[in-house]
């Protein structure tokens, strides 16, 4: 992207003939061991370096972040360019270290590599093992070496350390252990290696001009801008350490080495935004142009609403939370909402960060398209989809492994790059969809977190669904918030209602960081816009749509014969029935009850199928229920469809009658809006069924106090379920349920634990109980994300080692843990079901449609057709099996016993545990009975007391 700040001091070609420069002392010391071509020295991997920062900061780096760099150190464009070229540069220096020369080893003899030292003339200082600081990593010592280099360049010791933590940390995390130790040592440099130091440091911050930058400093930088520009480090670092991109030996420029290495990588490409006007009667067309609309299509009036208020906003941080029912077109109102922040705040892309895996899988598509149509023709953008199992989304491949093609006619080109789609390096894309965890452990303390913070530091980041988030998960949320805020990051919550308290929360959290006095918050109306800038707080109403459904509540008993009896009733003439129950269990039950009834009929939806079974039951679910679907076109005269919370996160279906079991509130709202969700003709609906009905399960008794479920009980706040009844039994029941006009106030009232809720007088104890139960549980779970949360921006001292003092290390098998400290989901374990045979495996039945009896031995490495298969029918066992440490062990022991051996040796089940069935697809697994089926999926017995989730 074009940098419109940028006046350079210094170019790509500066670092022409650089490396040959240095003297031979300098050129002695060694980076890498390197390969048969020899080794690599450390003057060629630091030149390297800051050309390849040179080059993604006058290429690819946000102007956003550019300018936050720039207001948080109050230095010049040009000199925060120079100054963060040049701590890029000089981050290896500390290589010239003794414990580094012991560790470099020669290919062929393993001896250690000092003949160019020798050679030199160079003093070798003794290189024993029981050195007192032997196994200290060279970061240290690049700290101490270039501490003492900027001191002696007119820095204070606070500033010159505060600069070095970009060095120290550039292996992506920060320790005090070892820095007395490492200063002794450096005391001690033969004169010769300081002198290399000096040197290599001299040249490098000549190249960069980086002296104004340093006399321009008027303090310690802040913990926010050091973060920035450890992640540029880390990034430059891996990209200049690969020698697919940069080999040892290249007989061209340095400036051709770099560019055709960054053409390698694929970081040649150029996005850039078509222009979009901000004249009030283009919106229409804006919104037409970036969605692919015809011309006959409008907006809907909260998108409308989104594009007007933004239009005459000012750059800067800005949070806008659009709060609107389903229906309103939130999404797009959302993508454009981006477009308008990124012309506004030149930043260099966007992420959507979605609940589930399932939801950022169906958003792709549309995001993916949305920026071909939102950039020029000329332009090729970098996409990421950003969760654990991306390799088996087909678009997502197809991008993976498409070449860049023709300039189109009148949009850009969106690739997946293979450098951008790594576990770390993926979210540094233009553009990327993903889990809401992939944006949440910005805020957890984890290796590399810095390139997480510079990847987000230059997009506009948008946050769907934030309604479903749990207390814990808020927390990390608004940590996230702040340091967005402090960025100067655009962000966008899209909900279908927040409760005032939360959302109070979330507008003090960004908004702290600009405004220290309390930002009040009417919310009055709906659906609502809320701004908050370095303005203030702004809330608009928008027009609402008029209500699109009236539906008859009723609560029933809970036994599977009522719900016979009443899907019976309700079918007579046909239709479409939804059964959401909370837990699999129930759903299991209910699918079983009803499917001898209506043979043929009914389907089961729920997250303990395979994932091949749950992909493919969505593809018919959204065949025969979605939106194109008509009766004797695609939609069935008759379809129960029985299934959990799965059903009601993001799946575009249309039921004629809900039935559900109690819940919060909010989400018995969400799961109404699968009701009457499409406009259709009469002719579609059975007479019976034309108005809306939504009926309440899973209340077991309801005098003297009600009685929930044993998995509901488990699973939701009885503070919640006791508001949500009482506001459900004594007012909707007889007034029914409008949507989208009762939403607000329904969930508002719901979630108000202080209002007068008007209980009958045997409910008190009960209520007082669970209100403090509730509010303890909130102060827990507040209190329990603090131990891996980093601290706030203004808590951090400019210190950048507090974000590092409960280090979480995200290697890849722990990647899973590292998503539930920011979610507080309980640890589930992955499994592949196999069929056990004598001569090795099967995949489940049904999964491989080309071999379905194929029977694969256990040291060989499946065939890519298998192993996708494979790979994408993982399940998740219930939570029974990792609530104790002892049951925990017992099972990962027996899944890894089981596993077949080649499948370490293939990248897609590398890492993957099996759970070996018999031929009736069961299994014992720590004393559990398990079995698998296509119509139930996986179900557990013998294991008393446990609770199937969702």
């Amino acid at each position: 992207m074009t940098d419109p700040h940028s006046a350079p001091l210094f170019d790509l070609d500066s670092w022409n003939d650089l490396v040959d420069s240095f003297s031979p002392t300098a050129s002695a010391f060694l980076a890498k061991s390197g390969d048969e071509h020899g080794p690599m020295s450390l003057v060629q991997h630091m030149v390297d370096s800051g050309a390849v920062a040179t080059y993604l900061w006058d290429t690819w780096f946000s102007p956003q972040t550019k300018d936050f760099l720039s207001r948080s150190t109050r230095l010049p464009p040009e000199h925060i360019r120079s100054l963060a070229v040049f701590l890029v540069a000089a981050h290896d220096v500390g290589k010239i270290s003794g414990p580094f020369l012991r560790k470099l080893r020669s290919p062929e003899t393993n001896a250690p590599l000092l003949y160019p030292l020798e050679n030199a003339g160079i003093p070798i200082p003794d290189l024993t093992p029981d050195e007192d600081v032997a196994n200290l990593a060279h970061p240290l010592y690049s700290r101490e070496l270039l501490k003492r280099w900027l001191k002696t360049h007119g820095l204070k010791a606070p500033v010159a350390l505060s600069l070095t933590q970009t060095v120290e940390a550039h292996h992506g995390w920060l320790t005090t252990a070892g820095r007395k130790a490492v200063t002794t040592f450096v005391n001690s440099y033969p004169p010769e290696w300081q002198s290399a130091v000096d040197e290599i440091l001299d040249t490098l911050a000549s190249t960069a001009h980086v002296q104004p930058a340093l006399d321009g400093l008027e303090g310690k930088p802040p913990t926010t801008a050091i973060q920035i520009i450890t992640g540029f480090t880390v990034m430059c670092d891996w990209l200049a350490s690969n020698t697919d991109f940069f080999p040892l030996r290249f007989s061209g420029s340095q400036a051709d080495r770099i560019k055709l290495g960054m053409a390698k990588a694929k970081f040649d490409l150029h996005t850039e935004f078509k222009h979009f006007s901000e004249d009030p009667t283009q919106i229409a067309e804006n919104y037409r142009v970036s969605f692919a609309w015809p011309e006959s299509a409008t907006p809907r009036p909260v998108q409308f609403a989104v594009a007007e208020l933004l239009n005459s906003n000012s750059p800067g941080p800005t949070l806008l939370i659009i709060e609107a029912p389903t229906g309103e077109g939130k999404t797009e109102g959302a993508l454009q909402a981006a477009l308008l922040f990124a012309q506004h705040n030149h930043a260099s892309g966007a992420i959507l960060a979605a609940p589930t895996m399932a939801t950022a899988n169906g958003l792709f598509k549309r995001f993916s398209c949305w920026v071909e149509n939102i950039t020029e023709n000329s332009a090729v953008s970098s996409l990421y989809l950003a969760h654990s199992k991306n390799r088996l989304n087909k678009d997502y491949r197809k991008l993976r492994y498409s070449d860049i093609g023709e300039d189109c006619a009148d949009h850009g080109t969106v690739i997946a790059t293979d450098w951008l789609s790594g576990r770390k390096n993926g979210l540094l894309s233009n553009f990327v969809v993903g889990t809401i965890d992939q944006v949440l452990m910005m805020a957890l303390q984890i290796r590399h977190s810095m390139l997480r913070h510079l990847a987000l530091a230059g997009k506009v980041v948008i946050f769907d669904e934030v309604h479903a988030y749990s207390t814990y998960t808020n927390e990390y949320l608004a940590e996230t918030l702040r340091w967005l805020a402090a960025y100067g990051v655009p962000v966008i919550l899209l909900s279908a209602t927040l409760p005032t308290s939360r959302k109070k929360e979330l507008v003090t959290a960004y908004g702290g960081q600009m405004h220290k006095n309390d930002l009040a918050l009417a919310g009055e109306g709906y659906p609502l816009l809320t701004l908050v800038t370095e303005e203030g707080v702004s809330e608009q109403a928008v027009t609402p749509r008029p209500d699109d459904m009236h539906a008859k509540v009723e609560i029933i008993d809970d036994s599977v014969e009522e719900l016979t009896r009443l899907v019976t009733e309700l079918c007579s003439d046909g239709g479409v029935v939804l059964v959401i129950c909370n837990t699999i269990k129930r759903a299991q039950e209910a699918f079983t009850a009803l499917d001898s009834v209506f043979p043929d009929e009914v389907r089961l939806h729920h997250s303990a199928f395979t994932g091949l079974d749950r992909a493919r039951h969505e593809e018919d679910l959204l065949n025969e229920l979605g939106p194109a679907s008509q009766r004797k076109q695609g939609r069935p005269p008759l379809r129960i469809v029985c299934g959990t919370q799965t059903l009601e996160q993001s799946l575009d279906i249309d039921a004629d009658a809900l039935i559900t079991d109690i819940a919060p509130m909010d989400l018995i709202i969400q799961r109404a809006g699968r009701l009457h969700r499409h406009q259709r003709p009469d002719s579609d609906r059975p007479e019976k069924l034309r108005d809306a009905r939504i009926y309440i399960r899973g209340v077991e008794e309801t005098t003297p106090v009600p009685i929930w479920d044993t998995g509901t009980e488990y699973i939701y706040d009885d503070a919640l379920l006791l508001t949500t009844y009482q506001l459900l039994s004594t007012e909707v029941v007889e007034t029914g349920f409008r949507r989208p006009s009762d939403v607000p106030q329904l969930v508002q009232r719901a979630y108000d634990l202080d209002a007068d809720h008007n209980f009958p007088e045997a409910w008190a104890a009960r209520w007082e109980e669970s209100k403090t139960s509730s509010r303890g549980k909130d102060d827990s779970d507040k209190s329990r994300s603090k131990v891996f949360r980093i601290p706030s921006p203004d808590e951090t001292g400019k210190r950048l080692d507090s974000l590092f003092e409960m280090l979480v290390h995200d290697r890849s098998e722990e990647e899973i843990k590292a998503t539930a400290s920011v979610r507080d989901a309980d640890n589930s374990i992955e499994i592949i079901p196999i069929v056990d045979d004598e001569y090795g495996y099967r995949p489940l039945p049904g999964l491989n449609n080309d071999q379905p009896e194929c029977v694969v031995e256990d040291t060989t490495i499946p065939n890519f057709d298998t192993a996708f298969q494979l790979a994408a029918s993982t399940v998740r066992l219930p939570t029974m099996f990792t609530r104790s440490d002892k049951v925990w062990d017992r099972t990962v022991d027996a899944l890894e016993d089981q596993t077949p051996e080649g499948w370490k040796d293939h990248y897609l089940l590398r890492g993957q545990v099996a759970l070996r069935l018999d031929q009736n697809l069961g299994a014992t697994l720590a004393d559990v009975k398990i079995n698998y089926s296509e119509l139930l999926g996986l179900r557990t017995e013998g294991f008393p007391g446990s609770r199937n989730g969702a």
